[in-house]
């Protein structure tokens, strides 16, 4: 055990004047020592405590349009979302933050002074849908994708691509979309408030104030099937 540790170890001010090469063996060995014998411990470095913090970090750049900050804003972003894969939020509000910034570049014509991948940003909305969404986070996809599929239209009817009926017929449909979106609003303000009445309820005889309650909450349900299967019948290729 003690030549083990003399070979490992112990260098001599002639060993290393005289004998380099014995030099040489013994560095070997402390390096082969040290790989079979240290352990690492991995730890995950979280730079956010909760996901609302991503966001906040980047409100400060808002006013700040240079590119430096929005490339800066999108690391800040990517961290977030390493950080936080399984929360919606983050992948909703950095959708959003990229919109705004290029619409601002697209108005202020500097968009073309760079490349458009810095600026894409569809698969944010595709990977928050795959998780879970309660009805506000829900509403954002859905305002986002109207969004995106204006920017479209927009971009065909600038070059010149759409004749007048594919302009109207996209005008009809955003009118179809924004109808359904506002009915499902509808809906759950019902449904709020027939649980509210429910709740300081203590009489049976209380149940006929319920009725105009679900009248409404079904008349709005029979409107938004009644708009979904319109936009099924004359747009089946279009995402709802």
């Amino acid at each position: 055990m003690e030549s083990t540790i003399e070979l490992g170890w112990s260098i001599s001010n002639n060993e290393l004047q005289y004998n380099p090469m014995n030099y040489k063996n013994k560095t070997k060995y402390r390096s082969v020592e040290r790989i079979t014998q240290e352990k690492y411990i991995r730890k995950e470095v979280k730079v956010f405590s909760n996901f609302n913090q991503c966001e906040m970090a980047c409100r400060f750049l808002r006013a700040n349009r240079d590119i430096e900050a929005y490339n800066l804003m999108r690391k800040i972003f990517d961290e977030g979302m390493n950080q936080y894969k399984h929360e919606a939020e983050v992948y909703i509000v950095a959708w959003y933050y990229i919109y705004t910034m290029k619409s601002f570049y697209r108005e202020n014509n500097l968009l073309n002074k760079y490349d458009l991948e810095l600026f894409q940003c569809d698969k944010l909305l595709r990977n928050a849908m795959d998780l879970k969404l309660d009805w506000r986070k829900k509403f954002l996809i859905s305002n986002a994708e109207n969004l995106a599929e204006r920017e479209k239209r927009n971009n065909k009817m600038n070059a010149g691509a759409d004749n007048e009926n594919d302009v109207i017929n996209s005008f009809k449909l955003e009118e179809l979309k924004n109808e359904v979106v506002l009915l499902h609003i509808d809906g759950l303000n019902e449904i709020k408030n027939l649980f509210e009445q429910l709740k300081i309820s203590t009489n049976l005889k209380d149940v006929q104030n319920y009725i105009p309650y679900i009248t409404q909450l079904c008349k709005k349900q029979n409107m938004a099937y009644s708009r979904y299967k319109s936009i099924i019948r004359y747009f089946p290729d279009t995402k709802v």
